[in-house]
């Protein structure tokens, strides 16, 4: 599940591990378009209203991607790198990526990097 509260401090948490599981992998990508999304927001919002808007989001993105790996015919729970490629590069499309800022999309490619490179026993590569 993504840490909504402070995703940043859970994505370079779990990094700081050797070894991650596909589902922790799949929370870990959820989290890092989260944090593109909501640095494209620009709002000057208090912090409560940026942890409303958080949740709200993570609950939404969490709902968008299990219809988009049942869509793929992957399951939600271990899913491969394959299925999660494709399952970021559908969920990109949900949230209109093209019309993002430039920095946070390359915020979200340089941790989309780090992420996939934990992935275990695969040597698929590819960046949705």
């Amino acid at each position: 599940m993504i840490k909504i509260q402070d995703p940043e401090g859970f994505i370079q948490q779990k990094l700081a591990k050797k070894n991650l599981s596909p589902n922790t992998i799949r929370d870990l990508l959820m989290a890092a378009l989260l944090i593109a999304l909501q640095e494209n927001e620009k709002t000057t919002s208090t912090e409560r209203e940026q942890a409303d808007w958080r949740e709200a989001k993570a609950i939404e993105m969490r709902e968008k991607a299990s219809q988009i790996f049942a869509k793929l015919g992957a399951p939600f729970e271990y899913p491969t790198r394959k299925q999660l490629v494709g399952a970021v590069a559908a969920l990109k499309q949900e949230y209109l990526w093209e019309q993002l800022a430039q920095t946070p999309k390359e915020a979200f490619d340089a941790r989309y990097a780090q992420i996939v490179s934990k992935f275990p026993n695969e040597t698929e590569t590819g960046s949705p």
